[in-house]
C-alpha cells in the first residue's frame, strides 16, 4: 500500500480560514464565500486517500449543492450521491461520474425518472424494493445498466444529537437486522447488489470501527453475496486529527474477511470542511442588559444548524488594526449559561449577535470582540460551506445571501446575486388567478 496522506498537514489549511482576505472588504453582504483554494486542498487529500486505501469516495450533495464548483469536485471524486430525484437530476446535469440515489421512500413517478439515468439506487425497505421490482426489471430489459442496494440499520451510533442520529431509537432510516431477516425469508436477495449503512456524523475512525463491528455482527451472513458495500457518510476525513492510520487498519482487517467487495464512502462535510465563510455587516447596536448587534444575516434563514445542532460558529472581525501576524483576531464565544453571571454581562466588548427578523430566538451567539463593535463593521463566520446554503429559507422575506467564489485572496466572482424573485417565486406564480 502507498504511504497514507497525513491529515495533520491540513492543520495549516484550517488555520488559514482566519487569514486576511482583501476581498472580504469588498463583497456585498450577506454572502456565502467559497474558497476554491481550500476546497481544492480537501479534494486532493480525499483523492489521495481513496487511491491509497483502494476505496471509492463519492460526494454527498445533501451538505453542499453549490454546483458551479462541481466541475472542480468531479476531477477528484468517483461520483456523487443524491437524497432524492432533484439532487440526482442536479448530478446528471452538473457532475460527471457515478450517480447514487437513496430515499426513505419513492413515488412511482420518481422511480420512473430515476431509472432512466442513475447508476445505483438504494431502497429503505424490502417493500419499497418489491413495489418497484417490475419497473426495475423493465428498465434492465430495455438496456439500462444500474445496481440496486438496500440500506440497513447497524443499530449502533455514537452521534450525540438525536436530530442527526441515523441509527437512533425508532429511526426510520435503514432496515434493522430482524426486519432484514424477515425480508430475506420472504423475498430473497436476488437482484440486490450491495448494502449501505450510515451511522456517523462528524466522527472519527474509532467511531467507524464500532459501527462496522455492529454491522458485521448483524449482517455478516449476507455480505459475501454482495458486490459492494457503502459505509455511508459522516466521516470527518479532512479534519486535522482524523485517525487515518486506524482507518487503514480497519479496512485491512475487513478485507481479510471480505476481499471481493468494493467499498464506498460518501462524505458530505469532509468535502467542504473549513472551505467557506458567511460575510455579514453590523446594521445596528442596541442595549438590553448587554450589547446586541443586529447583523444582516440570520441563524434561522442562513445558518439553521446554529439552532438545530445547536452550535456557535467561529467569527472574526474585519479590522486590520486588530490583526496579529496576518490573521484576524477571533472573537471569543460566551455561552448562554455564562450570561447568568452578572459579572460576565459586564465584560468589555461583549455582544449578542442577532438577525433583523421578528423571531425572538433568531440569535447566532454571544461573543467577546477585540474592540467595541461599530455600525457597518464586517464579520466573517467560518466553516459555512457545508449545510448552510442548502438549508436557506426566506422567512420574513429575509434576502438570501449572494453566492461568491474566492479565486484568490483578492479576486472573487459573484456566481449568484440574491433578489426579491427568490422570495416571491417560492410562494407562488403571478399567473395564478
Amino acid at each position: 500500500m502507498q504511504q497514507l496522506p497525513n491529515p495533520k498537514k491540513l492543520l495549516s489549511q484550517q488555520t488559514r480560514t482566519s487569514s486576511i482576505k482583501p476581498a472580504f472588504h469588498e463583497i456585498e453582504t450577506p454572502a456565502y464565500v467559497f474558497d476554491l483554494e481550500l476546497l481544492r486542498d480537501n479534494l486532493k487529500y480525499l483523492h489521495q486517500l481513496a487511491n491509497t486505501l483502494n476505496v471509492k469516495i463519492i460526494f454527498a450533495q445533501k451538505s453542499y449543492s453549490f454546483y458551479s464548483t462541481y466541475p472542480l469536485i468531479s476531477r477528484y471524486l468517483s461520483g456523487s450521491t443524491a437524497s432524492g430525484l432533484y439532487e440526482a437530476l442536479l448530478a446528471k446535469e452538473e457532475f460527471p461520474g457515478e450517480i447514487h440515489v437513496y430515499s426513505p421512500a419513492y413515488k412511482p413517478e420518481e422511480i420512473i425518472k430515476l431509472l432512466k439515468f442513475v447508476d445505483f439506487i438504494y431502497f429503505n425497505s424490502f417493500d419499497q424494493w418489491q413495489k418497484y421490482f417490475d419497473l426495475i426489471n423493465q428498465a434492465k430489459k430495455a438496456g439500462r445498466k444500474f445496481q440496486v442496494g438496500l440500506r440497513v440499520n447497524p443499530e449502533y451510533s455514537e452521534t450525540e444529537h438525536d436530530l442527526y442520529n441515523p441509527a437512533g431509537r425508532f429511526s426510520r432510516l435503514g432496515i434493522t437486522a430482524e426486519m432484514f431477516k424477515q425480508g430475506v425469508a420472504k423475498y430473497g436477495l436476488e437482484g440486490i447488489d450491495g448494502l449501505h449503512f450510515h451511522a456517523l456524523c462528524e466522527e472519527n475512525a474509532d467511531s467507524l470501527a464500532k459501527v462496522l463491528t455492529s454491522f458485521e455482527n448483524k449482517f455478516s451472513s449476507y455480505i459475501q453475496q454482495m458486490s459492494w458495500l457503502n459505509f455511508g457518510g459522516g466521516h470527518h476525513f479532512t479534519r486535522a486529527d482524523y485517525q487515518v492510520d486506524l482507518l487503514a487498519d480497519i479496512l485491512r482487517d475487513f478485507r481479510l474477511k471480505y476481499p471481493e467487495q468494493t467499498i464506498y464512502f460518501e462524505p458530505g462535510e469532509a468535502i467542504s470542511l473549513d472551505t467557506g465563510y458567511l460575510v455579514c455587516e453590523v446594521l445596528d447596536i442596541i442595549q438590553n442588559e448587554i450589547n446586541i448587534a443586529i447583523v444582516d444575516t440570520s441563524a434561522t434563514c442562513h445558518m439553521p444548524d446554529v439552532l438545530e445542532m445547536p452550535y456557535t460558529p467561529r467569527v472574526f472581525l474585519l479590522d486590520e488594526k486588530y490583526c496579529k501576524e496576518g490573521y484576524y483576531i477571533e472573537a471569543e464565544n460566551i455561552d448562554d449559561q455564562s450570561l447568568k453571571n452578572p459579572n460576565v454581562i459586564k465584560t468589555n466588548n461583549l455582544y449578542r449577535l442577532g438577525a433583523p427578523t421578528c423571531l425572538a430566538g433568531d440569535v447566532i451567539g454571544n461573543y467577546k470582540f477585540p474592540r467595541p463593535l461599530k455600525i457597518n463593521d464586517r464579520l466573517v463566520f467560518c466553516d459555512m460551506a457545508l449545510y448552510a446554503h442548502v438549508k436557506t429559507n426566506t422567512f420574513n422575506g429575509m434576502p438570501l445571501p449572494n453566492l461568491v467564489t474566492l479565486k484568490s485572496p483578492d479576486n472573487f466572482e459573484v456566481e449568484r446575486q440574491a433578489a426579491y424573485f427568490d422570495f416571491k417565486n417560492r410562494l407562488g406564480s403571478a399567473d395564478v388567478k
